[in-house]
């Protein structure tokens, strides 16, 4: 699992962000369909 709290590596950052961008992504995409 990730540990959100102190990335330490190159590798654990760029896995944060990728999380961080699929989970918004999916976020507004649920949004859309509900609300379009």
């Amino acid at each position: 699992m990730f540990n959100f709290g102190k990335p330490k590596t190159a590798g654990d950052w760029i896995g944060h962000v990728v999380l961080a961008l699929v989970a918004l992504f999916l976020v507004w995409w649920m949004l859309r369909l509900f609300i379009v």
